[in-house]
C-alpha cells in the first residue's frame, strides 16, 4: 500500500543499510528504537499476507510445498539465472520462479499446490526488480481463468481489509481490447511487440484494475485464444504496477 516505505535503490545493495537504520541514533545507543519502524511494519504485513494466503489455500484443499532452490536446468526464459557449482564441478542454478517445479508436483498429486518462497533474478538492482524477493505461485487444476481471478482478488481484498484498506474492493475488470479502445487504439491493427510496449507504457500505469487477456508474445505459458491470438491470462495492476498474474494453461504432464 502507499504508506509502505519506498527505497530509491541506485547503488550497491550494501549501501542501502543507511536507509534501513537510523545511523545517528545507532551511534549513540544500541537500542531497539534504532530500527526503522517502517521496516517492522513491512515485516508484519508480509507475515500477515502469508497467513491470509495460507488460510485461503487451505479452504480449497491445497498442499503447500517447498521446491528446491538449486536446480540442474536454467530454463528457457530470457532471465539469466544465478549459477554456482558444487564440489564436483556440476553447475547449478538458483530458481527465478516456483512454476516449473510446481508443475512436477502437480502432475504427481493432481490437487491444488502452492509455494511461498524466495526467487532470484539476475537482472541488476532497480526500483522495478530486486535480485531476491518472496513470491507466491500456485497451480489449481480443473478451474478456469475466472476462478483464478476471483481467487486472487479475494486474497488481496482480505489482506487489505486486515490493515484497514479497501484498495481491492470492486476492481474494474477490463479486457485488453477495452483498454486499448479507451486510448483510441485498435488492438487488432498493432503487431505483438507494439501491443506489449503500449500496454507497459500507457495502459498499465493508468491505475488500479484487472487486465484480462495479454498479447501472445507476453504470455509464453498461457493458453492462446485462436480467434484473437491473445493469451488467456490476467494481471492485477495496483497503482500502475503488476502485482499478480493469473493464467489458464494447457494440461502439463511431466515425468
Amino acid at each position: 500500500t502507499n504508506d509502505i516505505v519506498q527505497f530509491d535503490i541506485q547503488h550497491d545493495a550494501n549501501e542501502v543499510l543507511p536507509y534501513l537504520i537510523n545511523m545517528n541514533l545507532l551511534e549513540r545507543c544500541n537500542a531497539p528504537e534504532a530500527i526503522n519502524p517502517d521496516i517492522i511494519k513491512i515485516a508484519k504485513y508480509k507475515n500477515q499476507f502469508e497467513q491470509i494466503a495460507d488460510a485461503h489455500f487451505s479452504k480449497i484443499g491445497a498442499i503447500k510445498v517447498h521446491t528446491p532452490t538449486l536446480g540442474r536446468y536454467k530454463g528457457t526464459s530470457n532471465i539469466d539465472p544465478y549459477e554456482t557449482q558444487n564440489k564436483k564441478g556440476k553447475t547449478l542454478y538458483l530458481k527465478f520462479t516456483h512454476d516449473l517445479l510446481l508443475r512436477s508436483v502437480l502432475a504427481d498429486v493432481l490437487v491444488p499446490v502452492y509455494e511461498i518462497g524466495n526467487v532470484f533474478r539476475n537482472m541488476g538492482i532497480s526500483y522495478k526488480y530486486a535480485t531476491e524477493y518472496t513470491m507466491l505461485e500456485s497451480h489449481i487444476p480443473y478451474q478456469d481463468l475466472q476462478y483464478g481471478i476471483n481467487f486472487a482478488q479475494t486474497i488481496l481484498q482480505d489482506f487489505a481489509h486486515s490493515i484497514g484498506k479497501n484498495d481491492f474492493d470492486n476492481l474494474p475488470v477490463k479486457t485488453l481490447q477495452q483498454s486499448f479502445s479507451e486510448f483510441g487504439k485498435d488492438l487488432t491493427s498493432m503487431p505483438d511487440s507494439e501491443q506489449v510496449d503500449f500496454y507497459k507504457d500507457k495502459i498499465k500505469p493508468s491505475g488500479t484494475f484487472i487486465s484480462v487477456y495479454q498479447p501472445a508474445i507476453a504470455s509464453p505459458l498461457a493458453k492462446i485464444d485462436p480467434e484473437t491470438n491473445l493469451g488467456l491470462d490476467a494481471e492485477v495492476v495496483y497503482n500502475g504496477k503488476g502485482i499478480a498474474h493469473i493464467s489458464r494453461q494447457y494440461a502439463c504432464w511431466l515425468p
